[in-house]
């Protein structure tokens, strides 16, 4: 029989295998991975307890990558493999809280045998967020037997899961990256692996963008914005006024790129009449809101900073207290209104919320503009604050256009 023969007939039986059976057979790999790193991990030192929790997450990274993957890969790459992982994806995320499992036992250990090592990691802010994450992996792992999502609607299933998901592939993809430019090995190819991952999700959605319309939008753009903002917080930590500042960065950055893409959303269409920018136009006011959400939480550390540190700065530092207090307010006040009008517009009867809709969005992004470009003159906040010069070159582009089409027609 020929080397193709072979892998023709061998590749659906090995994919008969789904169900209990394959949850089963993937925790006894993976336990016997484990069992072989316990028998050579010296239990005496904290440090070698320490390094096999890091080991667990590594352990386990196969199994989440397949399930973080599985519907992209179908829908992408229709395929026997990929309709058999997709069928059986809820055994390897099964699989993957197993893996969980054992990291719970190793820090158990840890804190039995060496508790001031482990009251050293909890003295940290960022690993009160990794115990919040340690509780989705626990809502996510029981609410995926029947018995107990039965009780819960669908809607609330399907947020608790992307979510959590989505927060966890934020963690460990922020977490690798950080490791695989400080000390390259095998970070380098996880690294990769989650890049790859993400790539996936990402021409998903914008094959989706059809039916990825509407609340449902907002919903799959929020998770993946708190799961940013949250993986940033749990890996970095919030126990310094540097770190604080870092938090916002990312925040603002967060934003901005979803205010960007609101606010060209007009003129992307006025200029370029097709598809993706019809559907672009459509949900405008879900990616206004999804940067509403990410400036709240930049102001939720800002104000942890300004609680915390002995002398904070204003908001727009080149500016004089006084005057950016009063652009900050103004800031937050359009930004609170256009919220107000975004939540249902066909509604909305307040004339100075409707009046907000077509100046506020202008005011706004020049507020925004200034407050990246004079604030932060470097860095990940600068670079947003640069995204927004193709946005108002896009505008004026299309008031020209504008313009141009009302000049009356040459008689000569």
């Amino acid at each position: 029989m020929s080397t193709e023969a072979v892998r023709i007939t061998s590749g659906p039986r090995l994919m008969k295998l789904q169900g209990w059976p394959l949850f089963w057979m993937l925790v006894a790999i993976a336990s016997t991975v484990e069992l072989l790193a316990w028998r050579v991990v010296d239990w005496t030192s904290a440090q070698d307890v320490q390094a096999l929790i890091g080991f667990n997450w590594r352990l386990s990274v196969t199994y989440f990558l397949l399930t973080f993957s599985a519907s992209s890969l179908q829908r992408l790459f229709p395929s026997d493999f990929s309709r058999w992982l997709l069928a059986n994806r809820r055994y390897f995320g099964l699989s993957f809280a197993a893996v969980a499992g054992w990291q719970l036992a190793t820090i158990s250990i840890l804190a039995w045998r060496f508790p001031s090592a482990l009251a050293e990691i909890h003295s940290q802010s960022f690993q009160f967020v990794e115990d919040a994450i340690f509780t989705t992996i626990v809502l996510m792992t029981v609410t995926s037997f029947r018995g107990v999502s039965r009780h819960m609607s669908a809607t609330v299933w399907r947020r608790l899961h992307s979510t959590g998901i989505y927060l966890l592939a934020s963690l460990f993809s922020i977490n690798y990256l950080y490791y695989a430019l400080y000390r390259g090995g095998i970070y380098i190819p996880i690294t990769v692996a989650f890049g790859l991952a993400w790539c996936l999700r990402a021409l998903t959605w914008w094959q989706r963008r059809n039916t990825l319309r509407g609340w449902k939008l907002f919903w799959a753009l929020a998770a993946v914005t708190n799961a940013t903002v949250l993986g940033t917080w749990a890996f970095f930590g919030s126990d310094s006024d540097a770190k604080l500042q870092s938090l916002t960065a990312v925040c603002v950055a967060v934003a901005s790129v979803a205010f960007v893409i609101s606010f060209s959303a007009q003129p992307l269409r006025h200029l370029f009449p097709v598809e993706a920018t019809e559907w672009l136009l459509a949900n405008r006011r879900y990616f206004f809101l999804t940067f509403a959400l990410g400036f709240a939480w930049y102001v939720a550390f800002t104000l942890v900073r300004w609680l915390e540190a002995a002398a904070p700065g204003p908001l727009i530092s080149p500016l004089p207290l006084g005057v950016a207090a009063a652009v900050t307010v103004i800031l937050v006040g359009v930004l609170c209104a256009l919220v107000l009008e975004s939540g249902d517009p066909s509604r909305s009867g307040i004339r100075l919320l409707q009046a907000m809709r077509a100046s506020g969005a202008l005011l706004l992004a020049a507020l925004l503009t200034l407050g990246l470009v004079a604030t932060r003159p470097h860095g990940l906040a600068a670079l947003m604050g640069g995204a927004f010069v193709p946005a108002w070159l896009l505008h004026a582009a299309a008031f020209l256009k504008d313009r141009a089409g009302r000049q009356p027609a040459d008689l000569a």
